[in-house]
């Protein structure tokens, strides 16, 4: 019997450390402050990603491209905790992001889609939902960035105007600069954007590129955007679910290689 505790008490303490993290989880805390730096190692997720290997530092700006079903969406996902891995490791300051409490890992990250729905309720309930407290003078601060102040103007409550079921009652680019601002009033170290910039009129499209560059963490953004990836530090390439190309945007200028013929002469250094 001896022998037998022997063997399964590492097995147990083990488990003793998991149920611990599950119920950090539960609380929304976590022992440590993260920095959010990323590691990827060999990264798999079903059909849709396949070896991806990376690292990203907090603060950096990376840009995903490749043509539509790469695997931008199912990375970002994956990041988000939106989707299971199925291969390989993703680690958070040295430590595997499946064994961080999930409701710590999303305070530190927010996720914006194209098609991210607001709910029937005011302006105001849409994009503070959630939030305990919020201070008025950065809510400002984010509602200008974003260009939401000006959507509040032209409704007839302002912020407490109602929207309708999936925001119906504003435009696309409406609906997108709002889901935006919501993210950034989370202060979030990690922005997670999938094709964000995608069908925008100009206008809408120069105001949120403006919001990115203005974003002091750490971003990744899914794009097709020439004025997207101009605000990228670094850029993936990905291809059938592969990491297959990455670097600095002058790396990826000068080099000959897969992201010239996706990009023939659309990459631009932006000073």
């Amino acid at each position: 019997v001896f022998s037998c505790m022997t063997v399964f008490q590492p097995w147990l303490l083990n488990l003793a450390r998991r149920l611990r993290r599950i119920k950090a989880g539960e609380k929304g805390s976590f022992e440590k402050p993260l920095s959010g730096h990323l590691v990827l190692k060999k990264v798999g997720v079903g059909n849709g990603l396949t070896n991806i290997s990376g690292e990203i530092f907090p603060g950096e700006h990376i840009a995903l491209v490749g043509e539509n079903g790469s695997g931008k969406s199912t990375l970002l996902a994956l990041i988000a905790r939106l989707a299971n891995l199925d291969r390989g490791k993703v680690l958070v300051d040295g430590i595997p992001l499946q064994e961080l409490p999930l409701s710590s890992w999303r305070q530190l990250v927010s996720y914006v889609g194209s098609d991210v729905p607001l709910f029937r309720g005011s302006l105001y309930q849409n994009l503070t939902y959630g939030l305990k407290d919020v201070e008025q003078g950065f809510l400002q601060q984010v509602l200008h960035q974003c260009g939401v102040d000006t959507i509040a103007d032209r409704l007839p409550d302002g912020l407490s105007s109602r929207l309708v079921e999936g925001g119906a009652n504003l435009s696309h680019g409406e609906r997108v600069r709002v889901c935006l601002a919501r993210a950034l009033l989370r202060r979030p170290q990690i922005l997670l954007l999938d094709e964000t910039e995608a069908h925008l009129d100009n206008p809408s499209r120069q105001m949120i590129c403006e919001a990115i560059q203005g974003f002091p963490g750490t971003v990744l953004m899914a794009t097709h955007s020439q004025q997207a990836v101009n605000l990228a530090d670094h850029i993936w390439l990905l291809h059938r679910g592969r990491l297959i190309q990455k670097g600095s945007r002058q790396e990826m200028l000068e080099e000959s290689g897969p992201a010239q013929a996706l990009f023939p002469a659309r990459l631009k250094l932006v000073s």
